[in-house]
C-alpha cells in the first residue's frame, strides 16, 4: 500500500480525511497526521511516504512551504493541497511546485476520489516501469555473467565476444574464490543454509570488487566465484581474504592465472587459475596461490617410502609417539612434491593401505580397531591441505599404537599373573628365575625384564616378599617354631632367614612373634 501523510491545522477537517476516504480501497493507507507543518516535516524527514495531502493556510509554516521542504527530502513526493476558496490565489504557486493536485473546501467527495485514483495510478506505472528496469538491468546481467562462465569453459561462438568486450585496457587475470572446509565448517547447516550464506559472501565479493571497478565476475560453483581483475590489483586480493575472514569468520583462497589481453585467452588463465587454486592441497589454505609453470621432470625425487614405513611400524609397536610425529612429518613432507591433488589422496590412501596390511601381518582388524570401513576412508578426500591430512592420519595412528599398547600390557599382565600363581604354588622349594622361565619358555633376561616393567620389582624380589609374607603369617601361630618357618617357606638356612626377615619387617622373627 502507499503510505499517505495528512496535515491541517483544523482538527474536524483532519478526521473527515482520514475515516471518510476509503483509502483502503485506493491500495492507500494514512500513516501519520499532524496538525502543524513542523511535526510533519519531522515525520517525512525520518519515514519514506508516498503522498503528502495537506491544507495550505496553517500558522507559522504554510501547505507551501511544507511541501517545498518535503520535495526537497524526498523528491518523488505526490502532493495534494486542500484549502479555501479565498486561498486560489495560491494554486497558481502550487501548480509551479508540481502538485498532483488541488482541492477546495469543502472537499467534495468524488473530486478527491478522482484526484487520489489518479494518484494511485500514476504512482502504480511508475512502480511497474522501474521494477521492469530492474527485471532487465538483472537479466542483463545474468545473461552478461553466463556468457562469461562460457567463455571461461571454452566456448568459442562469435556471437559471444561481440555481447562481450573484446578487449581489455590492460592485462588481466582470471581468480578463482574458494571457501575453504566448506565440509567441515558448514555441516550443521541445511542446504537452504549454505545457499544463503555463500550467496551473502559473493554479493560481499561483488561489493568489494565493484569499489575497485571490476565488473566481469560469475559464480562457477556453489563455493567457487571467478572474477576477472587487472594486473595492478591481484596484490590486494590478500585484503579480500581478511575482509571475508573478518565478516563471515570463514577463510578462502585464491587461485590467480596468468595474464591475458582478450576475452579469447580467459579460457586458458582460468584453467591456470583451477590449477593453482590445486596447489591449496600442499601449499595451504587462506591465502592467494600464483600460477606458475614448472618442468614436472624436476618434481620427481627419489624416496624409499618402504624404509619409511617400516620406521613408522616400528614406532606404532614400540607405542613411540614421538617417533611416530617425526616419522609421518617426513612422509608427508614428500608429499608436497606431489603436484596433483589427486595424487596426494592416492598416496595417502597408500599409506593407510600399508598399514592395514602391516596390522593383519599381526592378526589385527584396523577397521574394528578404529571403528571404521573402507568407506570411512574416503574422509581423506575431503581434506584441503596436507596438513590436514597428516594431523586427522596421524590421531588415526595413535589409537592404533595405543589399542597395540594396551592390548600388549593386557597379554604381558596376564602372563604375569601367571608366573605369580606358579611361584605361590612354589613358594615352599627353591624356586628361581631359571625354573620359572624355563617352565614358561621364555628366557630368563625377557621373563626379568618383562616382571620389573609390570610390577616395578624384579623376580627376586618379588618371592623374597612373597616368602616374607607368608612367614608373618605362619609366625602368628606359636606352636610353630622359627626354624620350622624357614624351611616352610624354602629357606635352609636359619641365619639367612633371619637376615632377609629383619631387613624385610625391621625386626628379628622372635620380636615379631612376641608382637603378635
Amino acid at each position: 500500500m502507499y503510505k499517505v501523510v495528512l496535515v491541517d491545522d483544523e482538527q474536524f477537517d483532519l478526521e473527515g480525511l482520514h475515516h471518510f476516504v476509503p483509502w483502503s480501497s485506493l491500495n492507500m493507507e494514512v500513516v501519520a497526521t499532524f496538525r502543524d507543518a513542523f511535526s510533519a516535516l519531522e515525520y517525512i524527514e525520518q519515514h519514506n511516504i508516498d503522498i503528502l495531502v495537506s491544507d495550505i493556510r496553517m500558522p507559522i509554516m504554510s501547505g507551501l512551504d511544507l511541501a517545498e521542504q518535503a520535495l526537497v527530502i524526498q523528491c518523488n513526493l505526490k502532493i495534494v493541497f486542500i484549502t479555501g476558496y479565498e486561498d486560489f490565489h495560491y494554486a497558481k504557486k502550487a501548480i509551479s511546485m508540481n502538485a498532483s493536485s488541488y482541492v477546495l473546501k469543502p472537499v467534495d467527495d468524488d473530486e478527491l476520489l478522482e484526484v487520489l485514483r489518479k494518484i494511485e495510478r500514476n504512482l502504480t506505472s511508475v512502480k511497474q516501469q522501474y521494477n521492469m528496469v530492474q527485471t532487465m538491468e538483472h537479466s542483463m546481467v545474468y545473461v552478461k555473467q553466463e556468457l562469461l562462465r562460457r567463455c571461461f569453459m571454452g566456448a568459442n561462438e562469435p556471437q559471444m565476444f561481440e555481447n562481450l568486450q573484446q578487449q581489455y585496457d590492460s592485462l588481466v587475470h582470471v581468480v578463482i574464490i574458494e571457501i575453504d572446509d566448506v565440509k567441515w565448517k558448514l555441516s550443521s547447516y541445511s542446504d537452504e543454509e549454505k545457499t544463503i550464506l555463500t550467496e551473502q559472501l559473493y554479493q560481499y565479493l561483488i561489493e568489494i570488487g565493484s569499489i575497485m571497478k571490476i565488473e566481469n565476475y560469475c559464480q562457477m560453483e556453489q563455493v567457487k566465484f571467478a572474477f576477472v581483475i587487472p594486473t595492478l590489483l591481484v596484490d590486494q586480493l590478500a585484503n579480500w581474504i581478511h575482509e571475508v575472514q573478518l565478516k563471515f569468520k570463514l577463510s578462502i583462497t585464491i587461485g590467480v592465472g596468468a595474464p591475458v589481453i582478450n576475452l579469447v585467452q580467459l579460457h586458458e588463465s582460468y584453467q591456470q587459475a583451477n590449477q593453482a587454486l590445486g596447489m591449496k592441497i600442499n601449499r595451504g589454505k587462506g591465502m592467494v596461490l600464483r600460477y606458475e609453470e614448472k618442468d614436472e621432470c624436476s618434481q620427481q625425487l627419489s624416496y624409499n617410502l618402504d624404509n619409511k614405513m617400516h620406521q613408522l611400524f616400528k614406532a606404532i609397536s614400540n607405542y613411540d609417539l614421538v617417533g611416530i610425529v617425526d616419522v609421518m612429518d617426513d612422509i608427508f613432507l614428500h608429499a608436497h612434491q606431489l603436484k596433483q591433488q589427486i595424487t596426494v589422496y592416492h598416496y595417502s590412501l597408500y599409506i593407510v593401505n600399508k598399514v592395514e596390511h602391516y596390522l593383519i601381518e599381526r592378526n589385527e582388524n584396523m577397521h574394528e580397531m578404529l571403528n571404521m570401513d573402507w568407506d570411512h576412508w574416503s574422509i581423506i578426500m575431503q581434506f584441503e591441505t596436507i596438513e590436514d591430512i597428516n594431523s586427522w592420519f596421524r590421531k588415526k595412528i595413535f589409537e592404533i599404537s595405543e589399542t597395540l599398547h594396551n592390548k600388549k600390557m593386557r597379554k604381558n599382565m596376564k602372563l604375569v599373573q601367571e608366573i605369580q600363581a606358579h611361584v605361590m604354588l612354589k613358594i615352599f622349594e627353591n624356586i628361581s628365575l631359571k625354573e620359572v622361565a624355563q617352565h614358561f619358555s621364555f628366557s630368563p633376561n625377557y621373563l626379568g625384564q618383562l616382571f620389573r616393567a609390570e610390577l616395578g620389582e624384579g623376580f627376586n624380589e618379588y618371592v623374597t616378599s612373597v616368602r616374607m609374607e607368608k612367614a608373618k603369617q605362619l609366625l602368628r601361630d606359636p606352636k610353630v617354631k622359627i626354624y620350622e618357618v624357614a624351611h616352610m617357606i624354602g629357606y635352609k638356612d636359619l641365619t639367612y632367614f633371619s637376615k632377609q626377615f629383619k631387613e624385610f619387617t625391621g625386626l628379628t622373627a622372635g620380636d615379631y612373634r612376641k608382637q603378635c
